[in-house]
């Protein structure tokens, strides 16, 4: 039995009739002859469109994301104040890390270059980068700027500029350069050892600060003020980075035992000349973030998965991201995830890969939102023949055109999520339903809630990619896949369902002292946005070769 026989199947038990049939297959041939004005955007962010493939790529390779052949990079992801980041290795012979927020919201990747003045030295995890220090090096010429524009100084000579401005207010101004960079391998080390001064000394984390390792609240929001307040010195805080360190050295043990045996690339396999920004001014909290930088992964010629694939470093346009979430995160690093680049790994699921249709707002990852539901898993005591427990799911009564007016997109850059304010009442009134009692957003300790066990799974339905193979639908057992709507949207089963649990979206606030609501609908302009925490928990495709976002539970893991 395929896929389609399951659904006509579930169609007679549940006596359809022969109108609805008809509003079905209606509603089936407005999503397959649906036009770009789906993907429409009044939004003001810049244009960027995907160029051509070059020739020389592996048209073999690029054909299907999971195909074994694919060239792929890992790399390993690590917590920061709310938000993910990866290492950077730049410059030779001796490599110079970077830590970069990864934003599918962007497209330019930037950090500090010496000298940057005032350029979040106490927050940040390295030095600022010394262009110096490395032998390939140059800066774009004003004939060949694309990041940036040409800008003429008559106290020195015209370089390529560019700046860019961030919705919370924070801000950066850099100057366009070149160098050879390569993502991930070991954290606290490059390949070859470098060195940042005339003293050769360089500690284990890659850059020559000397402070003590700081543990930071990664749900506090942003700012050097959340750094916990420890006394150096003290037997207390020295017991604590000696059982600090011994963890990090026994989890890196068992990582390595794990992958023995495993066909693993060196990551400096994957080295490639970037285009970036170097920074020389900063504001807000680029300041204040934990990472140095920026990467940008949007849909753009610019971006650095773009130019990874331009490099022949991987053969499909594609990369997943995989979140996990931490309450507390080191300047050393706390392990967070994993980002592959050329497609996804499979071995790290937990559940088949589910796809949804991914529009392309100006660069932007894109989304339709079919249905939102609340799903609350409750245990009445006895459990059904199969031993699983109750579940109960209502649906928003929501106004779909509305939601969807000016484009959902997700973006990894936005800590938190954000939805139209007239989705509120809807929300409250489906919770009151489903709950028994009001919805809080602010749950203190003291109460006799814990909203992480007793506030329910917010469930996103996705629009069903176009064109999705039968056997992208069904298990071996010829079994719909776990992920996808099935009996809970007959008009629209192959939709993918994205949870969201409490744990998720109600986060603890240090300032606030409680639990507090991180889905956020509050949004007066219509727009959304699937921001990092609805990704923790998921390995996310962003497949552009295929137009379309793959959603697979995992505990990102590889």
């Amino acid at each position: 039995m395929n896929h389609q026989q399951f659904i006509e199947r579930l169609r007679r038990e549940r006596r359809l009739t022969p109108e609805q049939e008809g509003s079905q297959q209606d509603d089936e041939n407005d999503h397959h002859n649906s036009s770009d004005s789906d993907s429409d955007s009044d939004s003001d962010h810049e244009s960027a469109s995907v160029t051509d493939e070059k020739d020389g790529h592996d048209t073999t390779a690029t054909a299907n994301t999971t195909n074994a052949t694919n060239v792929l990079s890992h790399a390993e992801l690590y917590q920061g104040i709310g938000t993910h980041y990866v290492d950077l290795w730049v410059g030779t012979p001796n490599p110079q890390r970077q830590t970069l927020i990864i934003d599918t919201g962007s497209d330019i990747t930037a950090f500090p270059c010496d000298p940057c003045r005032d350029c979040g030295h106490d927050s940040h995890t390295d030095l600022e980068y010394n262009k110096d220090l490395s032998s390939t090096f140059h800066l774009s010429q004003c004939d060949a700027c694309w990041l940036g524009t040409c800008q003429h100084d008559s106290h020195s000579p015209s370089y390529c500029s560019m700046q860019m401005a961030y919705a919370e207010g924070s801000s950066w101004v850099a100057y366009e350069a070149k160098d050879w960079v390569y993502l991930g391998g070991r954290h606290d080390s490059a390949e070859q050892r470098r060195l940042l001064d005339d003293s050769n000394e360089v500690n284990d984390y890659g850059n020559d600060k000397d402070e003590d390792d700081v543990k930071i609240k990664a749900n506090s929001g942003m700012g050097v003020g959340m750094l916990r307040n420890m006394q150096n010195g003290t037997q207390e805080l020295e017991e604590a980075f000696m059982k600090e360190a011994k963890d990090a050295e026994h989890a890196s043990e068992e990582k390595h035992e794990k992958n023995e045996g495993k066909d693993h690339a060196s990551a400096k396999d994957y080295s490639f000349e970037l285009g970036f920004g170097c920074q020389h001014t900063i504001t807000g909290l680029f300041k204040s973030q934990l990472a140095d930088g920026i990467m940008g992964m949007e849909n753009s010629p610019r971006s650095f998965w773009q130019q990874m694939y331009d490099a022949n470093m991987i053969s499909s346009k594609a990369f997943a991201l995989c979140f996990t979430h931490a309450e507390e995160c080191l300047r050393s690093g706390t392990d967070a995830g994993a980002v592959t680049l050329g497609g996804m790994n499979a071995d790290m699921h937990t559940s088949p890969m589910v796809y949804a249709e991914s529009i392309d707002f100006n660069g932007w990852y894109g989304v339709r939102v079919n249905a939102v539901y609340l799903k609350f898993d409750g245990d009445d005591g006895e459990d059904d023949e199969g031993g699983e427990v109750a579940k109960t799911m209502v649906k928003l009564d929501l106004d779909l055109d509305k939601t969807n007016s000016k484009g959902i997109i997700i973006d990894s850059g936005t800590t938190e999520s954000y939805f139209s304010a007239f989705m509120s009442l809807p929300f409250k009134t489906s919770f009151e339903e489903l709950m028994g009692f009001n919805f809080d957003s602010m749950i203190k300790e003291s109460d006799d809630i814990n909203p992480h066990t007793d506030y329910p799974t917010i469930v996103i339905q996705l629009r069903s990619a176009p064109d999705v193979k039968d056997d992208d639908l069904m298990d071996g057992n010829g079994h719909p896949l776990v992920g996808l709507a099935n009996e809970i949207d007959l008009d629209h089963p192959n939709d993918v369902l994205l949870e969201i649990p409490p744990r998720n979206y109600m986060m603890w606030s240090e300032s606030a002292n409680a639990w507090t609501n991180r889905f956020h609908m509050t949004e007066h302009n219509d727009y959304g946005v699937i921001g990092a925490n609805s990704m923790v928990g998921h390995d996310i495709l962003f497949d552009v070769d295929k137009k379309q976002i793959g959603f697979a539970k995992s505990d990102c893991v590889f």
